[in-house]
């Protein structure tokens, strides 16, 4: 039967029969009964690599959503699921009218920038110390750390954190230090001034890449050069001059602003056309 009823032939389950093809999973799925006249909700997760193509509930389509509700269900339903990978992203919250889609692609199809989870990359999020030393860390292939250069001295760095062995590899290295001995701030969010500096830095390593050239004067056509700390404003300037820092529309740097994933994606993808 495909519901359950109770002797005054009311019934008191509704069965949901749900399907997904290669590519990803859907939860619940299989056979799924829920009482009669409520909600069921269902999550879908495509697997690395895949989308969601469409969702079909009794046939029809509801579009290529990640989450859907029956909403007081009181007959047999079906949903199918269909997955597909004609793209190389499988984030949910990157789709190719996004200016950033393209650099997106780029880091994560190199392996320098992955997603926040399997479907979401969080292009709006901001950058944090732990991230951009695990940007740098994946460039270099996750150079191998050993003997006294391994683990870390910071308090606030756990030995088994994602970040952990790319913030000892920074330091060793000398590009990324803490804040002191015994602070490092994994989750604090990165200034774009400092996100440049860094990358500055990074060219250098481990023989110049680039020459330490002064391009102050490249600031000059930037409504707040002002606002560019003086520490920065070399780093700041060789980015503007190599295309790898572009500025916003407004004409202005926002060096101080904090730096989002889609725009560290765009400076590394430029990083890497520059050299």
């Amino acid at each position: 039967m495909s519901n359950q009823e109770d002797p005054d032939n009311t019934p008191t389950q509704c069965l949901i029969q749900v399907t997904s093809g290669a590519g990803g999973r859907i939860s619940p799925n299989g056979d799924v009964r829920v009482s009669y006249g409520t909600d069921q909700t269902f999550t879908i997760t495509p697997d690395r690599g895949y989308r969601v193509a469409n969702v079909l509930i009794d046939g029809k389509s509801v579009g290529a959503v990640t989450q859907h509700t029956l909403k007081d269900v009181r007959t047999k339903h079906t949903i199918q699921v269909v997955f597909t990978n004609d793209v190389g992203l499988p984030f949910t919250d990157v789709s190719r009218s996004d200016w950033f889609h393209e650099a997106v692609e780029y880091v994560y199809q190199a392996g320098i920038i992955n997603g926040t989870s399997d479907n979401r990359f969080s292009p709006d999020a901001n950058l944090t110390r732990g991230m951009i030393v695990q940007i740098f860390y994946n460039m270099e292939g996750h150079s191998a750390i050993s003997g006294a250069n391994s683990g870390n001295s910071f308090t606030d760095v756990a030995r088994n954190a994602w970040y952990a062995d790319a913030v000892s590899w920074v330091r060793m290295h000398n590009l990324v230090n803490g804040y002191d001995w015994d602070t490092f701030g994994p989750d604090d969010s990165v200034t774009r001034e400092q996100l440049t500096a860094i990358l500055y830095r990074y060219a250098q390593y481990p023989v110049p890449r680039v020459y330490v050239t002064a391009y102050t004067s490249e600031l000059g056509k930037f409504r707040d050069r002002n606002q560019v700390s003086s520490w920065a404003q070399n780093a700041m300037s060789w980015a503007v001059y190599h295309g790898i820092l572009q500025g916003n529309p407004d004409i202005t740097l926002n060096p101080v602003g904090k730096a989002t994933r889609s725009q560290v994606a765009k400076i590394m993808q430029n990083y890497h056309a520059a050299f």
